[in-house]
């Protein structure tokens, strides 16, 4: 990819633009945009390094309306994904959407990490996933958009959901010497 890197990437992210159209006001968070093998460090800053036809790209873009946040993160593949990274993606997806239906009111809120982070346990990849599961957002402030100090989805927390409650879902998959899934 001529002249990209991820630091020129992260200057311009078509979604920051978009959610600023749409009306997103100043975020709690800047954009992350992570290359490669440096993407498993999700939240990294970027750097001038360029970006080469088989990486991956890790991008978590928030946006913010009155202060109530959301967040998106991805990872994209700069060409067609090796089939482990598409299916790394596909246990994310699962291990996400596991997690939704299991996130209901009057849920236990450690039973969406389980049901999630079990899918990846079952898929002898436990150590990738070294993080919650999903931070509350809400009303966020610089220097950080998740309210995790608040609610966090995560083993042990023994706390009920109820409705109302929003969340930022992170079943990310770190693996070393590859990306962030």
């Amino acid at each position: 990819m001529p002249d990209l890197s991820h630091l020129t990437l992260a200057g311009r992210p078509r979604a920051t633009f978009a959610f600023r159209r749409a009306g997103s006001e100043c975020t709690g968070s800047p954009p992350f945009v992570a290359v490669g093998l440096h993407s498993a460090t999700s939240h990294a800053t970027y750097a001038g390094t360029p970006i080469a036809a088989t990486d991956t790209v890790w991008l978590e873009i928030p946006a913010s309306v009155k202060r109530d946040h959301a967040g998106v993160g991805r990872t994209v593949a700069v060409g067609r994904p090796s089939d482990r990274v598409a299916g790394l993606a596909r246990l994310a997806c699962d291990a996400a959407e596991a997690m939704m239906a299991a996130m209901r009111p009057g849920a236990v809120a450690a039973e969406g990490d389980r049901v999630g982070r079990g899918l990846v346990e079952a898929a002898g990849l436990g150590q990738c996933w070294n993080n919650r599961a999903a931070c509350g957002l809400g009303l966020s402030f610089l220097p950080g958009l998740g309210e995790g100090h608040i609610m966090d989805i995560k083993p042990g927390n023994q706390r009920t959901l109820a409705a109302g409650m929003v969340f930022h879902l992170i079943p990310i998959l770190k693996i070393e010497g590859l990306a962030a899934i």
